[in-house]
């Protein structure tokens, strides 16, 4: 998902989330560049609506950089599987795997490298199977697959590259074979470009068609259902843009279609909800948090704003759905630190509204690349 690249603290966020009626925990793990500048794994409950609870912590090494990824389980697993994808301290990309137990230990399992980056975005298809689309040592895009084992030992299977980029944010959409991933990038002019790929399971990665926008300068992207990409971006006026485009599977054409706009905005973020909603999580003007809900009508093309909510002053933002109406934001706050923020958005027509829930914290952090994921 989002992945811009602040060489300081990073912070990637996953949301495991089990059924009201399972016997597992809800969970929230956060992978963050802690004040040494170590990557720490830290878990949480998130099970109450009014409380976020911390529960346990994980070191690995030095990182510059971290995008996540969701490894989904099979119904009635004992551990859920996540991927971190890291910058370490040679600048290499590092593919770490780890596994979160209902109590919220978590393990770590393996791991590969590849070669220098400086940008990454990491998104899963399924629990085998990864791709990172990164920003290389020539500042071009390119596209890694690799495949996950069921002990958690990290395989690359093949890779493609594309043109000069700065930024990148890359999701599958839809379901069946090939893979469909889509890129939204920065290019070299500083204009959006959305790209379109298939992604064979052997490892032949081949680009579809692509299509450009205008300048902008943040990307969050994300699949929403089978056919739709959103992109919300900083554009050129320093305006928060959300852009949903429609990919045909068959053909891998990319057609832009309804958009919105709301007023300046920076550390963007943006998910889905439930259906043809989802929102967007932003540092507005005046430094504070802001997330806005949104819905998008396919017949008409148009997408509508439908409600929002603030909170406190925020350096740094990330955001992912936990289940259906039920979000989370994770932020840097006015000190510094890491701060958990629960939500529940309310999609009554006419009487849309969003509202706060449960707060956590921890020490030091700074920037967030989200990921979440849900287990049944």
């Amino acid at each position: 998902m989002v992945n811009k690249l602040p060489a300081v603290f990073f912070i990637a966020l996953f949301t495991l989330l089990s059924p009201v009626n399972s016997i597992a925990a809800n969970l929230l793990v956060t992978a963050v560049r802690d004040s040494g500048g170590d990557l720490k794994m830290i878990s949480w409950d998130v099970a109450s609506r009014e409380r976020v609870t911390r529960l346990s912590d994980a070191l690995a090494g030095s990182v510059s950089a971290i995008s996540t990824a969701p490894l989904y389980q099979s119904y009635g697993s004992r551990r859920q599987r996540m991927a971190t994808a890291v910058r370490d301290s040679r600048d290499n990309l590092k593919i770490i795997i780890w596994d979160t137990s209902e109590d919220g230990r978590i393990f770590r399992l393996g791991s590969a490298s590849a070669g220098r980056v400086s940008a990454i975005s990491a998104t899963a298809y399924s629990k085998n199977h990864l791709v990172t689309a990164v920003r290389d040592s020539a500042g071009n895009l390119k596209i890694i697959l690799w495949q996950i084992s069921d002990d958690g030992a990290v395989t690359r299977l093949g890779d493609a590259s594309a043109g000069a980029v700065s930024l990148v944010s890359a999701d599958f959409v839809g379901s069946g074979l090939p893979l469909r991933l889509i890129t939204a990038v920065r290019d070299s002019v500083g204009n959006l470009k959305i790209i379109s790929w298939n992604i064979g399971l052997d490892g032949r990665i081949s680009r579809r068609s692509d299509i450009s926008a205008g300048a902008v300068s943040e990307i969050s992207a994300f699949g929403l259902g089978e056919t739709l990409f959103v992109t919300a971006v900083r554009e050129s006026h320093g305006n928060l843009k959300v852009i949903v485009w429609n990919l045909d599977p068959d053909s891998g054409r990319l057609t832009r279609l309804g958009d919105a706009s709301a007023g300046a905005a920076t550390k963007i973020s943006a998910f889905g909800l439930n259906g043809p909603n989802f929102a967007t999580a932003v540092r507005t003007v005046r430094g504070n948090l802001k997330v806005i809900a949104w819905h998008f009508d396919l017949p008409t093309g148009k997408v509508r704003r439908l409600a929002d909510a603030t909170a406190g002053g925020v350096s740094l933002i990330s955001g992912k759905s936990i289940m259906n109406d039920r979000f989370q934001t994770a932020v840097r706050d006015s000190g510094g630190n890491l701060k958990i923020i629960t939500w529940t958005f309310i999609p009554t027509p006419g009487r849309e509204a969003i509202r706060r829930q449960g707060d956590g914290a921890a020490g030091a952090v700074s920037l967030i690349a989200t990921e979440s994921f849900i287990f049944f």
